[in-house]
């Protein structure tokens, strides 16, 4: 019994579910963000300093002052001594820089982490990692995950007004010393947060208190007065059952609908093989799918036949990503999959990639939660219609004269704005401004772009994958803010033609009824140097390469074939368009028009071979 006793004191009882959690090697607990909570009010809880760590700071105290021979203490300095340090106090202790003056404690807990001894490494990027003042460590940027959900306690502004005002200031108005968030002029928080004024370093200028804070405040909280109603209307009266049968009645009997459709089995066509279309039986309905992200553009019945049109080397690509897909969908942790596909114009790349999306969306599409989440994503050509047409070129040269003369033609007032290429220095990494361009031509941001107000534009590089901003996105140029010859604009604010680009963007603005997305200047190391080119990553888009739009769809589009210059382009560039109405083709002569279109040898002897 004695044994038995100290065994149900040593240890604990594990669930059914926690065994096979931790049988299986399964997470019990996973976020896409960090959570960090940042305690505010006038006494939040802290954590002591461990026991034994307290007694050996009074031990070496004790034989100082004995040294010394004085008993003079500063009792508030030891009262501090006792608490480990937070967020809070990392964040009073911040660099004296630019970047950290108007910042207040809210977005540096989300953007910044903490990091330990272990963690910092050798050679500090003095771009992303700061030390903080009084010996209370580092902290490094959030650059490779998105930044962190912060909590704290919330307090009511009716029946805890004082409470509320301190929390919102300590959390919204950036300040060092506690003291700056009710000066002595101030009876109240409440008071100071209304009719308050502060001025910064490095600024003149007086702020009203009340915009830093409702402006830092938007960043953060949504409708967080309405969500606060909605949770005590709930505590109060008990949850409906059939709510969402009042709100929306006829999705009931859209899901038994779908629920008798799932029991009838699937007729499977008597020629198709299982070895030869993976699984194509077990699909969901299409009509099931009830979200854009998660849909493909393509159906059961029109994706069959591309699948038997594969050939041998297209299928082994397939049920590589597939077996990949389904290793993912069981649990497993399978080692990155990189894929590259290549070939010469016309031989069934955007072919395959449509297979592969098909099958990895209906895969993986199993293991989501959420319907809404997006599981595959595709960083090309969404294929979504133009306003204007769009003129394809074989060479880049045809490309930018026609570019050239169209923003001269229907824009006013075109703007020439040049990179800003910094020398980076190796030892303090400090970026110094150069007074000539760098010369190199393998370098994504070009040196100057020509861009103007309601010009058609190309994204030539990813800005966030996640959100839609990917190379090869069009859209149009609505605004340029704080244009200047010297220095680049603070912004170009994009209409993008699809509708979901940019939609989680942080810089938007409704300009004339359309949203735009506000872009920011990106940044580029240029190879085999130390220099950093600073630039928007824009290219006019009035006309585009054959090679640029391999895999895109249109409605409209005008084709030059003057200059075609090898086998498989006039096959890419004439079948863009969705109807024959929709083409246009360039003049060109007939004896001129049979040489531009032509096939690769070896599949004209393969052809003739099988023949």
């Amino acid at each position: 019994m004695k044994k038995i006793g100290t065994s149900y004191l040593h240890h604990r009882e594990v669930s059914a579910q926690e065994a096979v959690f931790r049988v299986t090697g399964l997470r019990l607990r996973e976020c896409s963000r960090k959570v960090e909570f940042i305690p505010v009010g006038e006494n939040p809880c802290r954590m002591s300093i461990p026991l034994k760590d307290l007694e050996k700071q009074q031990s070496y105290k004790s034989s100082n002052r004995k040294r010394s021979n004085s008993d003079s203490e500063d009792e508030n300095d030891d009262e501090n001594k006792i608490w480990m340090n937070n967020i809070v106090d990392r964040y009073k202790g911040r660099p004296h820089i630019d970047m950290f003056i108007k910042m207040c404690l809210a977005s540096f807990g989300s953007e910044y982490s903490v990091l330990r001894e272990s963690q910092l490494p050798q050679k500090i990027n003095e771009e992303t990692t700061f030390k903080l003042d009084g010996k209370l460590g580092h902290i490094r940027k959030r650059t490779r995950t998105s930044p962190a959900v912060i909590k704290y306690p919330r307090f009511s502004q009716e029946t805890s007004p004082e409470k509320y005002f301190q929390s919102i200031l300590q959390l919204f108005l950036p300040y060092r010393h506690d003291e700056q968030l009710k000066p002595p002029l101030f009876n109240t928080y409440e008071n100071f947060f209304t009719c308050g004024r502060v001025k910064f370093t490095g600024d003149n200028t007086l702020t009203s208190v009340k915009e830093i804070v409702i402006k830092n405040m938007a960043d953060f909280v949504k409708t967080g007065q309405e969500l606060e109603d909605a949770e005590n209307q709930l505590h109060e009266t008990d949850p409906k059952e059939d709510a969402w049968c009042e709100l929306c009645p006829e999705s009931e009997l859209n899901r038994r609908e779908c629920i008798d459709e799932g029991k009838v089995t699937s007729v499977i066509e008597e020629d198709l093989s299982e070895a030869t279309i993976p699984d194509l039986n077990n699909a969901k309905s299409s009509s099931s799918v009830g979200t854009n992200l998660l849909s493909v553009s393509l159906t059961k019945n029109e994706i069959i036949p591309r699948l038997r049109s594969l050939n041998v080397k297209q299928r082994r690509i397939l049920y590589k990503v597939r077996d990949w897909c389904i290793q993912k969908a069981n649990g497993k942790i399978p080692k990155p999959l990189h894929v590259f596909i290549t070939g010469g114009a016309g031989t069934g790349k955007s072919h395959l990639i449509k297979c592969i999306q098909y099958e990895a969306t209906r895969i993986l599409a199993q293991t989501s939660e959420n319907p809404d989440d997006l599981t595959v994503l595709l960083t090309a050509p969404t294929g979504d219609g133009h306003d204007e047409a769009l003129h394809i070129y074989s060479t880049n040269a045809e490309v930018d004269t026609f570019n050239k003369e169209m923003i001269l033609k229907l824009c006013t007032e075109p703007k020439l704005i040049e990179a800003e290429d910094y020398e980076k220095n190796k030892t303090s990494g400090k970026l110094t401004l150069k007074k000539v361009h760098c010369t190199k031509s393998d370098v994504c941001l070009p040196i100057s772009i020509l861009l103007a107000e309601g010009a058609r534009v190309m994204l030539i590089k990813n800005e966030d994958t996640t959100d839609g901003l990917v190379n090869g996105v069009m859209g149009t140029v609505i605004s340029i803010k704080d244009y200047s010859v010297n220095s680049l604009p603070s912004a170009i604010f994009v209409f993008f033609d699809n509708e979901r680009v940019g939609k989680n963007a942080k810089l938007q603005k409704i300009i004339c009824g359309k949203r735009c997305v506000g872009l920011k200047p990106s940044s580029e190391d240029i190879p085999l140097s130390t220099c950093v080119r600073k630039q928007f990553p824009l290219k006019l888009a009035w006309a585009c390469t054959i090679h640029k739009v391999q895999g895109l769809t249109v409605e409209e589009c005008v084709v030059d074939l003057n200059k075609c210059f090898t086998y498989g382009q006039a096959y890419v560039a004439l079948s863009r368009v969705t109807s024959k109405s929709g083409l246009h083709i360039k003049s060109i002569e007939s004896e001129k028009l049979d040489k531009k279109i032509f096939c690769d040898p070896d599949i004209v002897k393969g052809v003739c071979r099988n023949d």
